[in-house]
């Protein structure tokens, strides 16, 4: 649901300081309502359409993280929801965007049902005079946007294997400029980066480590100077 407006750092950290630096992103958030949130598909563990969600008790969350959000000096800005379109709620994955430069890298999604998200995110962006960038067109190209790749510590780090593919991380390099550090999902339960990789600052991210294969766990672990690593079960809480 969270869409980190965020400007990935083009110059690798190397300060020594044990002091952690606060993340430059993550104060602009552009959140979609949930008055058409429904299962009306199955494309991860977790998607079971016997199993609904309560509307209006998602309604109040939703309009109670965004009180939440505002209250911590956060800025929120809303995209109108879709019929048909439930997962429109997850907007971080329409895209990654470079918010100095008003840029967005709109999604490719690997899912037929969730592809025109990408259309109305686009517009969306345009509609507030930003660039709009597209991948190029490749039938391996996948990528998520901001459910599969955060900046941090100058390098873009970057999930396939779930959703996106490892083929559109050498577009993301080259749109952006930066290095792009890959890391395979392994298991299907945490089928987006996100929801196993979260970034608290300079030093600190929330790890799951049963995500990533082993050479993925490296990286990161070189990557991230103080990982708080989940246990499994920690992690199958969401």
């Amino acid at each position: 649901m969270l869409f980190n407006t965020s400007q990935p750092e083009k110059t690798i950290q190397t300060d020594t300081s044990l002091e952690p630096i606060p993340l430059p992103w993550g104060r602009a958030y552009l959140m979609c309502p949930p008055d058409y949130f429904e299962v009306l598909y199955e494309i991860n563990p977790w998607m079971q359409q016997g199993v609904q969600p309560d509307l209006d008790l998602a309604n109040q969350q939703w309009h109670k993280l965004v009180l939440n959000l505002e209250q911590a000096g956060a800025t929120v800005k809303t995209i109108p929801p879709v019929k048909l379109l439930p997962d429109m709620v997850f907007v971080a994955n329409a895209g990654l965007v470079v918010a100095e430069s008003q840029d967005l890298i709109v999604s490719r999604f690997r899912y037929p049902e969730r592809q025109p998200e990408s259309k109305f995110a686009a517009d969306w962006f345009r509609g507030q005079g930003w660039n709009v960038a597209e991948l190029p067109v490749a039938s391996d190209i996948c990528f998520e946007g901001g459910g599969d790749a955060f900046p941090y510590r100058g390098r873009l780090l970057a999930g396939y294997g779930g959703r996106s593919t490892q083929q559109a991380h050498a577009a993301l390099a080259h749109i952006l400029g930066i290095e792009v550090l890959s890391v395979k999902l392994v298991d299907p339960r945490f089928y987006h980066l996100d929801i196993s990789f979260c970034p608290l600052d300079s030093r600190h991210a929330i790890v799951n480590p049963a995500a990533f294969d082993y050479l993925s766990c490296k990286v990161i672990e070189q990557l991230v100077p103080e990982p708080l690593m989940l246990t499994l079960d920690e992690a199958l809480t969401f």
